[in-house]
């Protein structure tokens, strides 16, 4: 290939060339020239010419497979194998290059001007004579290359015949010997795996090797570089059995689709359905296992579609994966939906997905500090909208946290009646007696007044509590007799929010999808503008992205003194009550194990292994909590203070665009890469 383009730079620096380009060709050109020739973007162009007397729209390309002339808007390619020499003769009072096709007596003519040559060129030029060299050239390692190629794909049909009879060790070895027979191929010839044949071929041997990933590999530059040019019901289907094999069951419902909607036969569209059909099922009944982030966000339409990736899945609202639910048991079609951080199977509308959040966790707290015995509990806006005020009387502290599917989600165990907004159940403290909304000079306020009678007691099934430490060094502080008063700080928006920067994304995908995807069909009913689509979907963007501002709440809370409070104690789960606090001791135990020498080794994993059963913690907590106290104690000096002062930041719930540009600067000053800002951040 060197040999060929410094041939090329040697023509292009003879006298009488003009409007050709080689390699390195100009962006722009190449742009344009690869455009109209529908030369992939991997495609190593050679050569072309542009801007002739004709018109500034035509172009003639060469690359090491192919001529191609795009003239009048009209294209023609040929492969350099399809020719059997090339000439330079006069005819009709020109001279032309003639490019004699295989078998017959008819050639390409093509004039010199196409090949940048504008003045008169007998046989004997320079120009002339390098040009023939080197098409004849391209023409004579076609042919070699063909001849190899099938002598290749022979050997190839042979192994794959034998294969039929024989055992696996032995079929293992002549997997071995086709990957070895293409990779001599392909280093004699130095062409790529352009081809479906030689593709099939490679593709069979990675999957008979187990090598799947290595032969999508294959299949998706197939599918990217040469769409045009292969079958591509053949690969989709290849591709599909392939995902289905390693359990990306989504995916591979997508490809079978693909494939069904390009079969013309009736009988083989039937197989396709039953297909689709079974790994549907398989995918609905093993879609709450799957990863939280892979799950996260999820869309519902009509049909399963392609989204863009690392952003949401699109479901089909006909056949929802089993033990999802969605709040308030409302399910619309077109709607974003993100999964509870907390409750594996709890999708909420994104457009209010803060506030559900809040909400949820603002009623768990109040029902806790109940149950730990509060006097009293005031809320006030700290930082707010005009809208503050009908937020704070929407605000209940008094919701059920056991109707899941009736819009609100959490703590289960107690009834809400919404007439009189009391709490009936027999776990939790007296009811309210006073709730009201006053205002102030500066801001709204809302106190409610509790008469509790028993001692601080953990309640059972918390949701929010184990993830949050201010919590747990509360309820601490409370069942010793510490504490009496209590003041925090609740955000609106928390560290579950999802960031600009993730919105962002996000949002853009969403647009990408509305415009292409199988929601397009929703838009462009019969009858309706381009404009009128194009309305609906900024409508639509705009209801869903449109998050409520952030409000924080100042909380004051008054405990009763434990010794007024009776020695009745309610019965709750061992288990769930002393949760967090076991946890804390088996993390206390790895760093006393690692403080040596920083392994744990046999007889200490032995012993930690027991106390482990003893304090009932699953084996996957357990190494949860071990992964997450080695990944901080992997981190540098640096890293640490980065991480202690990301984490002050997070307390409000969200990162400012302040405090995000004195992160970015403290980065910089502690030398932490950007991807390694977005490790730390993300633990």
């Amino acid at each position: 290939m060197n040999t060929i383009k410094s041939i090329f730079h040697q023509i292009s620096k003879i006298d009488g060339i003009s409007s050709i380009y080689v390699d390195p060709i100009p962006k722009e050109i190449l742009e344009r020239v690869k455009k109209n020739h529908k030369l992939s973007k991997y495609t190593d162009l050679l050569f072309c010419c542009e801007d002739w007397i004709y018109d500034s729209s035509d172009s003639l390309a060469i690359t090491s497979q192919e001529l191609s002339i795009f003239f009048n808007n009209h294209l023609n390619t040929y492969c350099w194998s399809d020719f059997d020499s090339v000439e330079y003769k006069y005819e009709d009072s020109s001279f032309y290059f003639i490019f004699n096709l295989n078998n017959k007596n008819t050639g390409l003519r093509i004039a010199p001007n196409f090949f940048g040559i504008f003045e008169m060129a007998y046989p004997d030029a320079p120009l002339c004579v390098s040009f023939l060299h080197l098409f004849n050239l391209f023409v004579k390692q076609a042919h070699e290359i063909n001849k190899t190629y099938e002598l290749i794909l022979e050997k190839l049909s042979t192994l794959e015949e034998q294969m039929s009879e024989l055992d696996e060790i032995e079929i293992q070895k002549l997997v071995v010997k086709t990957i070895e027979i293409y990779d001599n191929y392909v280093n004699a010839t130095d062409e790529k795996v352009s081809d479906s044949r030689l593709g099939y071929y490679l593709v069979m041997a990675l999957c008979l090797k187990k090598e799947n990933s290595e032969a999508l590999k294959i299949i998706n530059n197939l599918l990217e570089n040469y769409e045009n040019e292969i079958n591509l019901e053949f690969w989709y289907r290849v591709k599909a059995e392939i995902l289905q094999e390693l359990n990306i069951d989504y995916d591979s419902i997508l490809y079978h689709k693909k494939a069904y909607n390009l079969c013309s036969d009736t009988i083989e569209k039937l197989k396709y359905k039953d297909e689709i059909n079974e790994i549907q099922n398989r995918f609905n009944e093993n879609f709450i296992n799957l990863p939280y982030q892979k799950r996260k966000l999820i869309f519902i339409s009509d049909e399963l579609e392609c989204t863009p990736e690392e952003t949401f899945i699109v479901l089909d609202r006909n056949s929802l994966p089993e033990k999802i639910n969605f709040y308030n048991n409302t399910l619309r079609k077109e709607e974003l939906y993100i999964l509870h951080p907390y409750i594996k199977n709890i999708y909420m509308p994104y457009s209010d997905y803060e506030m559900i959040l809040f909400r949820d966790k603002f009623e768990e707290f109040s029902y806790f500090i109940q149950c730990l015995g509060a006097k009293s509990m005031t809320i006030s806006v700290a930082k707010g909208t005009k809208n503050s005020k009908a937020s704070l009387t929407n605000l209940s502290s008094s919701k059920s946290k056991n109707e899941t599917l009736n819009g609100t989600i959490g703590v289960k165990g107690l009834e809400f009646n919404v007439d009189n907004n009391q709490i009936k159940n027999k776990e939790t403290n007296k009811n309210n007696l006073t709730d009201e909304i006053k205002e102030s000079e500066t801001s709204y306020y809302r106190t409610q007044i509790f008469e509790p009678t028993k001692k601080p007691y953990l309640p059972s099934e918390m949701i929010w509590f184990e993830n949050e430490s201010t919590w747990q060094r509360l309820y601490k502080q409370r069942i010793t007799g510490n504490i009496t008063n209590h003041h925090d700080i609740l955000n609106s928006k928390s560290s579950h929010s999802i960031s600009k920067k993730e919105e962002e994304t996000l949002k853009e995908a969403f647009v990408k999808y509305m415009e292409v995807g199988a929601s397009y069909k929703v838009f462009s009913a019969k009858g309706s503008s381009n404009v009128e689509k194009n309305k609906n979907i900024t409508e639509l963007l705009e209801s869903t992205f449109n998050q409520n501002d952030t409000i924080h709440w100042e909380i004051e809370i008054e405990f009763e003194p434990i010794m007024n409070l009776s020695n009745e104690t309610i019965e709750t789960d061992p288990e769930n009550t002393s949760t967090f606090i076991n946890e804390e001791e088996y993390l206390e135990e790895v760093k006393f194990m690692l403080e040596d020498d920083g392994v744990i080794d046999e007889k200490e994993r032995s012993s930690l292994e027991r106390f482990r059963v003893k304090k009932g913690i699953s084996k996957e907590r357990a190494t949860e909590l071990e992964s997450y106290l080695t990944s901080l104690a992997n981190l540098n000096k640096n890293e640490t203070e980065y991480l202690d002062e990301y984490h002050e930041m997070l307390i409000d719930g969200e990162i400012t665009e302040k405090q995000r540009r004195i992160l970015k600067r403290r980065a910089i000053q502690y030398d932490i890469s950007e991807q390694k800002v977005i490790e730390l951040e993300n633990r």
